[in-house]
């Protein structure tokens, strides 16, 4: 179970989405969304990544990470970005990547953008699995609240 602090207050993560979203607008601009997931799941960094390999936003603290580890896998440069977002085509999302005590999550919340989003943490799969789920929830709301794939 992963709880959050919303406003204040300590909460279930699931239930902590509708207070979140009650709390906060959403922007049109990339990076506080990313911001926002990053916030609402206690994530330590993250990145979004368009459909040629551009990281269009990042944000945190990329320094956490272990060096030459999952960042550097998945998006280290522009080649292992466009990588990454082509690997999203045609298999179950999100997408989950560990190495040692760091994990990624990988989405696509849209047509033409991946959001890769890092943390650090030792829990079991079936754990770590409902976390991603916890998390693309909030990825899909956060970057494409309309629910269509083009993001309109």
């Amino acid at each position: 179970m992963v709880r959050v602090e919303v406003g204040g207050e300590e909460r279930v993560a699931g239930e902590a989405l509708e207070a979140f979203f009650c709390c906060y607008s959403i922007g049109d601009d990339v990076e506080d969304k990313l911001k926002q997931v990053l916030a609402l799941h206690q994530l330590i960094c993250g990145m979004v990544i368009n459909i040629h390999g551009e990281q269009v936003a990042t944000y945190g603290d990329f320094s956490a990470m272990t060096k030459n580890g999952l960042v550097t896998s998945l998006a280290g440069t522009p080649e292992d970005a466009r990588a990454t977002f082509n690997h999203t085509e045609g298999q179950i999302l999100p997408a989950m990547w560990s190495q040692g005590c760091d994990f990624a999550f990988v989405d696509k919340p849209t047509n033409d953008l991946v959001v890769i989003v890092f943390g650090i943490g030792n829990d079991d799969a079936i754990n770590c699995y409902w976390f991603s789920k916890e998390v693309s929830h909030s990825i899909r709301a956060v970057f494409n609240p309309s629910g269509h794939r083009d993001g309109a």
